[in-house]
Formats: structure tokens, C-alpha cells, sequence
């Protein structure tokens, strides 16, 4: 019998994924296993806490945020503590993590094309267009690049009698 087991849509996710992703992030910026600077039941006490306070992506891209700003000392309890100084400024949180995770250049230079749009001081009435355009057309690639549907695992379960 095959049974299919559905990967978890991020905005399911809870504080042991958000600690997956954090210890994920940390081996990939300094090539070594996370390990908790204290007991991980007050680890995920804290990124619990995060979740009923913040937005899932937005919790995300402050992981990525917080590794990529600090040394190999960095841990969760000191990520909690700054959140502010990681969250993102930015109004779409979930579009800046899939393009962040998706690591092809076309869409980090849209998304740069489009944080320079959102920066300007006084915008023109075409740049608010294109700044529209560019983000509906960069939440259309990294859906696409999703599926509509989650992905699919697929297992093999064995039952003899």
C-alpha cells in the first residue's frame, strides 16, 4: 500500500520547525551543527511565543537575517531577545522569503528592482505601476515554482499478515 504524506505548508508551521529552520540556516552560514545554548523546551518556549506575536515569514526572514548578521555564537534565546532588529520592514514578509529561498539571480534582481521602487521618496504614479507589476509577477514565479498544491511524498508501508 502507498500512502502519501504531504510536506507541511509553512503557514502550519510551529516552533519545531521554526527551530528546523533555524538550525538549517546556522549550519548552512557556518558549516556546523546548531546546538541549543540552554534546555530546547525553553527554546521552543520562546519561538512559541514568537508565533502568537508575529507572522510566521516574518519570523523566517529574521532567522536569516539574525544568522547572516552574527558570529557563530548567535542562538535562539539572543534572536528572541532582538526580533525587532531582525524583522523586516518590508509589508509582504511571505514574497521576500520565497524569494530568498528560491536562490535563482532572476528573482533576486526583481526583488532588488523592487526594493529600490519602495524606497523611493516621492514616487511617480508609473512607478507605482511597475512597482505592482513587479510584484505580482514575482509572487506568479515563486508560486509557480510551489505548485499549487503542496508536494507530495510518497512512501511505501508495508503490510503483511
Amino acid at each position: 500500500m502507498i500512502m502519501e504524506k504531504r510536506e507541511k505548508a509553512i503557514e502550519d508551521y510551529n516552533c519545531q520547525d521554526l527551530h528546523r529552520v533555524f538550525s538549517e540556516e546556522y549550519y548552512k552560514k557556518h558549516g556546523k551543527e546548531y546546538v541549543s545554548s540552554r534546555f530546547i523546551g525553553y527554546e521552543m518556549k520562546l519561538l512559541k511565543g514568537l508565533l502568537d506575536a508575529h507572522d510566521v515569514f516574518a519570523i523566517l526572514c529574521g532567522i536569516v537575517a539574525c544568522i547572516k548578521r552574527n558570529s557563530d555564537t548567535v542562538h535562539i534565546p539572543y534572536f528572541v531577545a532582538g526580533i525587532r532588529y531582525y524583522l523586516s520592514s518590508d509589508d509582504n514578509p511571505e514574497l521576500q522569503w520565497k524569494v530568498l529561498t528560491s536562490n535563482k539571480k532572476e528573482y533576486m534582481d526583481k526583488w532588488k528592482q523592487l526594493r529600490m521602487f519602495k524606497a523611493k521618496w516621492f514616487p511617480k504614479a508609473t512607478d507605482k505601476r511597475k512597482m505592482d507589476e513587479l510584484e505580482k509577477e514575482l509572487m506568479e514565479c515563486t508560486n509557480e515554482k510551489e505548485g499549487t498544491a503542496p508536494k507530495k511524498k510518497t512512501t511505501r508501508i508495508n503490510k503483511s499478515k
